[in-house]
């Protein structure tokens, strides 16, 4: 796969919640957004016995949390789905991924998500942001597309 620039990167979105596995079944709309930071990590589970000069570490579960910087615009359906994804603790089915699902190779997270923070930064001589923090519900995956 090539080296791709962030501005080639997608945030897909769906109102409706996944209900299995299948990503490719989803009707994905790309979310006009500025900033996307994917993380993801796999907790540790320490198994360190005595007589051992070293810690011991095996792989626990994996954990994941999006955060998106949005500007502050009702207007914008991915806003807008956003903000009642968290007024109503519904979910929102999400694609973070690194290039447009249409067009592969692209590869992210994909899946149902929970938005659990919503912050609105008010800087002077900025535009009104807000920031989502998102974090998984069901159905999520390392999504990997393959070109043709």
């Amino acid at each position: 796969m090539a080296k791709r620039m962030s501005l080639d990167a997608v945030m897909h979105f769906q109102t409706a919640l996944l209900t299995d596995d299948d990503y490719t079944s989803a009707t994905w709309t790309p979310g006009r957004c500025k900033n996307v930071t994917l993380n993801m990590e796999t907790a540790e589970a320490d198994v360190t016995e005595r007589g051992s000069e070293w810690e011991e570490i095996l792989e626990g579960i994996k954990r994941a949390s999006i955060e998106v910087e949005i500007v502050h615009d009702p207007d914008n359906p991915f806003y807008a789905a956003l903000v009642t994804a968290w007024k109503t603790r519904g979910g929102i089915a999400l694609a973070a991924m690194d290039g447009p699902i249409d067009t592969p190779p692209a590869e992210g997270l994909a899946g149902n998500f929970t938005v659990l923070n919503m912050t609105r930064t008010e800087q002077l001589e900025e535009a009104v942001m807000s920031t989502f923090t998102i974090k998984p519900r069901s159905f999520v995956d390392y999504w990997e597309l393959a070109a043709a």
